[in-house]
């Protein structure tokens, strides 16, 4: 369940999860997720076109596995 779901007036939609338990399979979670709210936004014979960006943040208590460092990251995803 996303932690703290907003909408903005303009249509796109956040997403702000905390996580204090981070498993081997925390980046398809993560993946999975932004997905599930990409999708929602359309239901069948809707335009594509009418998709507007969704923008998810992560805490986490401990980096994901597999990373070396910390590393602060920052992906926008734009329908422009």
């Amino acid at each position: 369940m996303v932690d703290v779901p907003a909408t903005a007036d303009d249509g796109r939609v956040f997403h702000v999860e905390v996580q204090i338990v981070v498993d081997e399979a925390m980046t398809e979670r993560m993946l999975f997720s932004w997905a599930r709210l990409f999708h929602e936004q359309l239901n069948a014979g809707d335009d594509y076109a009418d998709l507007v960006p969704v923008t998810s943040v992560w805490i986490l208590k401990r980096r994901l596995p597999g990373s070396r460092k910390w590393r602060r990251e920052c992906v926008v995803v734009d329908k422009e």
